[in-house]
């Protein structure tokens, strides 16, 4: 199935080790996946998640070993239907447009 076939759904960005803090909540991502499953009441996709360390204008922690498998059961269990994995390496700079 061509992804123009599928019906509107829902999806969201997952980066998990994006924060301020000294360690990442592990129930903010659940509530996220709980929201955006409630927006249509079915299942949806993570259209960007973290697989590497984000980066840009700050550097954030690279996921330790087992955390993406982790991330990705936590998101099926919770609805999500597809994960894409998103970028690898660390950008050294960003420009948004």
């Amino acid at each position: 199935m061509l992804l123009r076939q599928l019906p509107q759904g829902a999806s969201w960005d997952n980066y998990p080790n994006l924060h301020f803090d000294e360690k990442a909540d592990p129930l903010n991502p659940a509530v996220q996946h709980d929201m955006t499953w409630g927006l249509k009441r079915r299942p949806f996709w993570v259209m960007e998640q973290q697989s590497g360390s984000p980066g840009g204008n700050f550097i954030f922690a690279m996921p330790k070993p087992g955390e993406l498998r982790r991330w990705t059961y936590q998101a099926v269990a919770h609805g999500a239907d597809a994960i894409l994995y998103f970028r690898q390496r660390t950008c050294t700079f960003t420009i948004g447009i």
